[in-house]
């Protein structure tokens, strides 16, 4: 799509240009449209590769069974209202 911008109308709508690029695409045929194929798996795969390690980075690691005796106790609430008795709806 990006390569296709470059030949349109610099003042054309995007909406007009995404349709035309459509037009264009669906009238390409597949040995035509294989190269756009393989580039957008290569980039797919490329995001999907970052995503992995961005959350393999940030995975949390769960407390041992031994630290958690102390799970039982009654939770605590934290407010965000400095004033108890304002409306708050």
């Amino acid at each position: 799509m990006e390569s296709f911008e470059k030949f349109c109308d610099k003042e054309e709508n995007w909406f007009d240009i995404d349709r035309k690029g459509f037009q264009k695409w669906i009238e390409m045929d597949l040995e035509d449209q294989e190269p756009y194929l393989t580039k957008a798996k290569e980039v797919d795969a490329a995001y999907k590769k970052s995503v992995l390690k961005e959350m393999k980075e940030m995975e949390v690691k769960l407390p041992s069974s031994e630290s958690c005796a102390n799970y039982d106790k009654e939770p605590v609430c934290i407010s965000y209202y400095s004033d108890e008795s304002s409306d708050r709806w």
